[in-house]
């Protein structure tokens, strides 16, 4: 059946809308360096080391909805901390980690429906805080700390095999940020061979084998950061340490097609080893040690917290599946309709002096962006 559209436009302001929200803590062992991830409005969890230096291999569900905690099977695989996660169609992917030492090759892949373990091919070298994305090519990971040193190379797994894939320019690091947005992978932060944090930020466009420097978030060299990717063209990064070994509170998120970093609101405390995961726009942040070298296990979500700026407006709203776009200027125009992977699906031209509309029939959350001015406005066909 195909539903209507209804159009959701947010403006968005120097003072950002939300404000810290604390749910129902995580009823295992406070640690830092575990995982997590969301999928289907269900947060998965675990991993880590607890306050007594203990590193677990618990697994927990949160549902988002319930505001309840379950406690699931252990994971099938060595206990560990350090490990990297992202989600891949829908499936949370954990891919190698440490104990005492020890790096791991080993990936595993969790279905939330089932609540089953699947174990995939294994990664070239036992790797420690890296980064893992997912991407319309496959599972990108690398970087971070492995068995033959610190790495400057990004592997990508498809078909079964692990390939490689491009060296990072600026040399190896670990302990680094990235996101994943379509076919485009965006890293910085961490610590280079010296040991120094870094500030730089990068973009590589997997379709050309691209690299591209890019504006940072903030002038504060960091590492041991979190990160997470989102729908709808969005990064999320911060936290960690600076080169002084002080712990950081902020927040920023990254927006395509914008093109922009916003610093979202400071958070309750400054972490390190903090998990975060984003449930559209709503960023939720588990475990950590604070400044006092406390461990946590608080839970707390930054609700509706990402809005940027848009003078782009269409009408009517609510709709009835045909939208007209309002206040153009007496220019032919070009605009894109983005969907929630990131990926372009339309693209159309308007004439001056003529009315200009689109269709949306299918269900789902778009963006609709001028391809000239990058304005854009946030499109929720339901």
């Amino acid at each position: 059946m195909i539903n209507r559209a209804i159009l959701l436009v947010i403006f968005g302001s120097q003072t950002l809308m939300g404000q810290w929200q604390q749910l129902p803590n995580a009823p295992g062992n406070a640690r830092d360096d575990g995982v997590s991830a969301i999928v289907k409005g269900k947060l998965f969890t675990g991993l880590g080391r607890d306050y007594g230096f203990y590193v677990q291999n618990d697994w927990w569900q949160y549902d988002i909805g319930k505001q309840q905690w379950q406690q699931l099977d252990n994971v099938p695989f060595s206990r560990r901390q350090y490990s990297m996660v992202t989600v891949h169609e829908n499936k949370v992917v954990v891919i190698g980690g440490e104990l005492d030492g020890e790096l791991f090759r080993d990936v595993w892949l969790f279905d939330p429906e089932e609540k089953t373990w699947v174990k995939w091919p294994s990664f070239p070298k036992g790797t420690r805080q890296g980064v893992a994305f997912s991407t319309p090519f496959g599972l990108v990971c690398g970087m971070g700390l492995t068995e033959n040193g610190v790495s400057d190379s990004l592997y990508l797994l498809n078909d079964g095999t692990w390939q490689f894939l491009t060296v990072f320019p600026e040399g190896p690091r670990d302990a680094l940020s990235g996101f994943a947005i379509t076919e485009h992978l965006f890293l910085g932060w961490g610590r280079n061979l010296n040991h120094s944090a870094c500030s730089d930020w990068w973009s590589y466009d997997m379709r050309y084998n691209r690299w591209s420097s890019m504006n940072a978030p903030g002038e504060t060299p960091r590492y041991w950061t979190a990160s997470a990717s989102g729908a709808i063209g969005m990064g999320l990064v911060g936290f960690g340490m600076d080169k002084d070994d002080r712990f950081l509170d902020d927040l920023w998120v990254y927006r395509w097609p914008e093109n922009r970093w916003r610093r979202i609101h400071i958070a309750s405390y400054a972490l390190r080893g903090a998990s975060i995961a984003l449930d559209g726009d709503h960023v939720h942040v588990l475990w950590g040690v604070d400044q006092t070298f406390d461990r946590q296990n608080k839970h707390h979500v930054l609700n509706n917290s990402i809005p940027f700026e848009s003078r782009l407006k269409v009408y009517p709203n609510p709709g009835n599946g045909t939208f007209r776009i309002a206040k153009r200027v007496e220019i032919e125009e070009t605009y894109q309709i983005i969907n929630a992977s990131g990926a372009l699906i339309k693209e159309f031209t308007c004439q001056p002096s003529k009315g200009c509309t689109f269709h949306l029939q299918s269900s789902g959350l778009y963006i609709l962006r001028n391809k000239l001015s990058g304005q854009y406005v946030r499109v929720i066909v339901i």
